[in-house]
């Protein structure tokens, strides 16, 4: 039986629905592993869900003798603007039966990572009672369509920055944005990740039952470029603000590289472009890289990514400076002659 309970939130105590007990969430922060290796038995159990990256495959599931199933629903590795993201997946899944396919036993989901597309999936497989089958609640839909619109476009959708629900979308992924732009998501041990994800679900929940009154933010857009870095046809730069490729598409840059300097000596980047039509071949990108960094093939934790945004390795990051990785991209576009 579901139980309730009270949590402080902006000075007002809410009632809500207990996470789900048939729903556990295991947090292995940078985690990456192979479909094989989640398929086996020794350190995943069935009634399993892997989301957004942590099994390093296109989405898939795998049935055991007894019926019962491991699924895994990502969106990184293919054509991206072809794909619904995590919780897009996720959502449709839950509308078509899949909570039934675990038999009423406890489901384990597997996240490595505490962005708005896992932690959105998290919450609807907590909250599937609400939206499976004819379950139908406008504001749930239009919340995972936004983010499904931002996630397929790593964040580059010509969304109108005043738009209310764009705003409080910002306040509930607040928690997460600001240790992204502290830089130490990196950091965060699997119980910080799991009460980050937790915090985040509280205020989608509030926003559900508070849709008027819920808090905003406005959408921070600043970016600096990195002196020194870019070439042509694409810039290098560091993101100040959670929402600033929302500002590059806008003003044109259509391909990209965003820095996050870690400060031990490593970097993590985002490497991106508005449309698969651009002329900044992501995929020899991923691969040049990958050699530079010593990444033998079949590692899951490597460079990797779709065919309009990806980066290094979640787990190991990489050693690649920014300008050694400038050197590399306009290296290769020489090679294919692009001016």
């Amino acid at each position: 039986m579901e139980t309730t309970r009270e949590w402080e939130f902006e000075g007002h105590r809410e009632a809500a629905e207990a996470v789900n007990p048939e729903v556990c969430i295991v947090c292995h922060p940078g985690e990456v592993v192979g479909w094989e290796r989640f398929c086996g038995e020794e350190e995943y159990q069935w009634n399993a869900i892997a989301l957004d990256g942590y099994v390093a495959d296109t989405s898939n599931f795998a049935r055991s003798p007894s019926g019962i199933i491991k699924v895994n629903f990502d969106h990184h590795q293919k054509r991206r603007l072809d794909l619904h993201s995590t919780c897009g997946q996720v959502l449709i899944h839950i509308t078509h039966g899949l909570m039934g396919n675990f038999r009423g036993k406890s489901v384990h989901v597997y996240v490595n990572d505490a962005d708005p597309d896992t932690i959105l999936s998290v919450w609807l497989l907590n909250n599937h009672r609400r939206v499976e089958g004819v379950c139908y609640e406008p504001r749930i839909s239009e919340l995972v369509h936004a983010e499904d619109l931002l996630d397929a476009t790593a964040g580059a959708y010509p969304f109108d920055v005043q738009s209310p629900l764009l705003r409080k979308m910002a306040y509930m992924f607040d928690p997460y944005v600001q240790r992204r732009l502290r830089n130490n998501l990196h950091a965060l041990s699997s119980e910080e990740m799991h009460g980050l994800i937790e915090e985040c679900c509280h205020r989608i929940d509030w926003y559900l039952k508070h849709d008027t009154t819920a808090p905003e933010l406005e959408l921070d857009t600043r970016y600096e470029p990195i002196p020194g870095g870019g070439g042509p046809g694409w810039a290098m730069i560091k993101e100040i603000g959670y929402w600033a490729r929302t500002r590059l598409f806008n003003e044109g840059i259509r391909s990209f590289v965003s820095v996050r300097d870690i400060g031990d000596g490593t970097f993590v980047y985002s490497l991106g472009k508005m449309s698969p039509y651009e002329p900044f071949p992501l995929e020899d990108f991923y691969s040049d890289c990958n050699q530079e960094d010593g990444i033998p093939p079949g590692d899951p934790d490597r460079w990797n990514g779709g065919d309009t945004i990806g980066g290094p390795p979640r787990k190991r990051r990489t050693r690649i400076t920014p300008v050694r990785l400038t050197h590399i991209i306009n290296e290769r576009l020489q090679k294919f002659g692009i001016p």
